[in-house]
């Protein structure tokens, strides 16, 4: 496993990779594209884990079957410019299944390496884990940013959390007119399981006076909607 800071990699290739994790933020996807292509082979297993579908969308255009959705959540608390501590105890990493028996292998290679730090999901279809997804990160955001609450404030306050079930079960019915069921109970399951200081990134940037993923979220979920309506 190594970490790579896509700016450096610019400065000197180190070769391919069976598996590219990209966590880099989305509005800086568009310009290392070329970069991930020269890292890659027609075998790489590429995995975004960023919120909302553009993301996926635009890398899925790029390398067809090779990109997986995917779903992690990872809460952490900076330090200093250089540090963060880890405030998840395991976090559970849902990936799509794929679809090529070759990527299968690569795939489950991977999680035999990981599976002592990460709890893994694999989910056979990609637009109900994307939904899944979206549908929690939307209610997640909606609230925290309305409230102006850490996640444990939302779940600990009765008028709160029935907010977050509200949106929630908003985003249950747009998904359905996508085909896909979000049963809510299991979504709250997960969100339970998120450590109570979560933000969220977009609440996390509007604090800090910039945009942030709202388009990629806020904007895109009115934009589904308004697909359907």
């Amino acid at each position: 496993l190594e970490i790579i800071n896509l700016e450096e990699y610019k400065k000197q290739s180190k070769g391919k990779y069976e598996i590219a994790i990209i966590s880099t933020k989305i509005e800086k996807i568009e310009n290392y594209i070329e970069l991930l292509k020269d890292m890659v082979t027609e075998n790489t297993i590429i995995i975004p884990v960023q919120n909302g579908f553009y993301t996926y969308e635009y890398l899925e255009k790029e390398f067809g079957d090779n990109v997986l959705a995917a779903s992690l959540s990872i809460v952490a608390k900076s330090e200093n410019n250089t540090t963060s501590e880890n405030l998840t105890k395991k976090a559970t990493f849902s990936i799509s299944e794929p679809k090529d028996q070759e990527l299968n292998e690569v795939l489950t290679k991977f999680i035999n390496t990981t599976k002592n730090n990460i709890n893994y999901e694999i989910i056979s279809n990609k637009q109900e884990l994307m939904w899944r997804k979206f549908s929690r990160i939307v209610s997640l955001t909606c609230s925290c940013i309305y409230y102006e609450n850490e996640l444990g404030e939302i779940l600990h306050d009765e008028e709160k959390y029935n907010f977050l079930i509200e949106i929630l079960d908003s985003m249950k019915s747009l998904a359905s007119e996508y085909g896909v069921e979000i049963i809510i109970e299991e979504e709250l399951i997960r969100i339970n399981s998120i450590s109570p200081h979560l933000k969220t990134s977009l609440y996390e940037s509007l604090e800090r006076g910039v945009p942030g993923e709202f388009q990629y979220i806020i904007v895109e979920a009115l934009k589904r909607g308004l697909e359907k309506n």
